[in-house]
């Protein structure tokens, strides 16, 4: 990353153990492991975030007492895994410059898709709740009541391509630490390996809201098998999650296009793939298709009978969200509502 945070043990310039961490610009070339969070902001403000008030005094060293819980708990999990830097949006980003934020935020995906793992803070709902698991820790036989409202991480759009696109992510809940990879889902109960299907009839912890935000078979076709990924089951996926800014409805995805093309590209041999082209959300070779998609309620003729069926989607019209008041993408674009898509 262009930015990263210095989490080492006296991280400040002086050598004070007061400050758990600095924020460092990237010499050229640069190489090395690192961490992301992937972490809700909330509604509550960010006392510790980069600006270019604090840029000088935080490359210097950032004061403990700034730093919002699950920052600090993030970090306290880096050290245990011996990672000693980390990448976080609010303090590798100017919050105050539109034009850092426009250079940094399409090369998101691609910070996620090379750290050695990501952190998630997936029970916590804002910056001011670290990771608290419970004492007790649940059995992969125990019936829980687990909703998606266990985990306010996974309802944000900017997470998805966040989970799909890291090589690893640990998720910290409130009953128990959930471990995700391309290869395998494990957790503290054991549930997480058993099929997706048994698990929702269970109800056992995370594992039984893992497709709210994923395929129906988990992680296993991230990253590797993306461009196998039907984009009108992503677009679906995609759409029906939270974003706080709406004009970041095409950004906050753009990792996981980059990644299907760079795939296609693979695939071919060149950096340059005939045929294959991204249009505000959608993709040249299955335009077609890609165009039909619906909000709310829509009818099919039935062919054979002529016969009219309704076919029910997110909403009625009368729930409908208002179009963004800023453009965001052309109309024949799923990405130019707010409002959760199907095909």
């Amino acid at each position: 990353p262009s930015r990263y945070l210095d989490i080492g043990p006296g991280t400040g310039k002086d050598g004070r153990q007061s400050h758990v961490a600095r924020v460092v610009t990237a010499s050229p070339g640069e190489r090395g492991s690192y961490a992301c969070l992937s972490h809700c902001w909330g509604g509550s403000k960010h006392v510790c975030t980069l600006n270019r008030e604090t840029e000088d005094r935080f490359s210097a060293g950032i004061p403990a007492d700034l730093l919002p819980p699950v920052f600090v708990s993030a970090i306290a999990a880096c050290r245990r895994l011996g990672i000693s830097r980390i990448w976080i949006d609010s303090l590798c980003i100017l919050q105050d410059s539109v034009e850092d934020w426009q250079r940094e935020s399409p090369k998101m995906g691609q910070y996620y898709s090379q750290c050695k793992i990501c952190i998630a803070a997936t029970s916590s709902a804002s910056s001011n709740a670290g990771f608290e698991l419970d004492a007790t820790r649940p059995s992969a036989a125990q019936k829980t009541d687990t909703t998606i409202r266990d985990f306010p991480l996974l309802t944000r759009g900017w997470v998805l391509q966040e989970r799909w696109l890291a090589p690893r992510v640990l998720h910290f809940g409130k009953q128990e630490v959930v471990f995700e990879c391309a290869e395998t889902t494990a957790c503290e109960c054991g549930g997480a390996a058993k099929d997706l299907i048994e698990q929702i009839g269970l109800g056992a912890g995370f594992a039984a809201i893992r497709s709210t935000t994923t395929a129906r078979h988990g992680l296993l076709r991230r990253r590797t098998h993306l461009e196998h990924l039907p984009w009108d089951e992503l677009v679906p996926m995609y759409s029906a999650l939270a974003l706080t800014v709406p004009t970041d409805r095409l950004t906050a995805v753009s990792g996981m296009a980059a990644a299907v093309y760079a795939k296609f590209a693979a695939n071919t041999g060149g950096p340059v793939v005939s045929g294959v082209s991204y249009l505000a959300g959608l993709w040249r070779h299955t335009l077609p298709r890609d165009m039909a998609w619906f909000v709310g309620e829509t009818l099919l003729r039935n062919k054979a009978n002529e016969q009219r069926l309704e076919v029910t989607g997110s909403g009625s019209s009368g729930s409908r969200k208002p179009r963004p008041e800023q453009y965001v993408a052309p109309t024949w674009s799923w990405a130019s509502v707010l409002d959760a898509v199907r095909y």
